[in-house]
């Protein structure tokens, strides 16, 4: 559920999230320190495990994620499955697909991401606050 207005606010945004995720798959973080909040205000529950808070940990923690992949193939795509805005906030959750080479294998290969992500505007301008992302895509059937 995208409700429009969310959608047209932060698109922007959104997108230069998308090309800096692909800079991080391709061993490159600093697009995506960029659009992060530099505060202590901030954290990170990544794909690997782990929790970042303050912008120091999670920082160094793009340094690490980004040194994990091989420079050239590496494409992130995102699908929105819910978005808002409300004033200076908004949260989503994305289905992220990432394309690239890891430095402990061979091969390219794919990760889904599901991604749960927290911005707010810091004079105006949209920050990433919170990640939360793991592998849990597929949804289980009740049992």
């Amino acid at each position: 559920m995208v409700q429009q207005h969310a959608a047209d606010t932060l698109q922007p945004f959104l997108d230069q999230l998308r090309e800096a995720l692909t800079a991080v798959a391709n061993g490159d973080p600093e697009p995506m320190k960029a659009l992060c909040s530099h505060s202590d205000a901030i954290s990170q529950c990544g794909f690997w495990g782990g929790v970042e808070s303050g912008w120091a940990e999670v920082g160094a923690r793009w340094d690490w994620v980004a040194a994990q992949f091989v420079p050239g193939p590496g494409v992130v795509t995102s699908d929105t499955a819910f978005l808002t805005v409300s004033g200076d906030m908004a949260y989503g959750v994305f289905i992220e697909r990432w394309w690239g080479q890891f430095t402990s294998r061979s091969e390219p290969t794919e990760l889904m991401i599901r991604a749960t992500l927290i911005f707010r505007r810091e004079d105006g301008v949209w920050k990433a606050v919170h990640r939360h992302g793991d592998n849990a895509v597929a949804k289980a059937p009740p049992s």
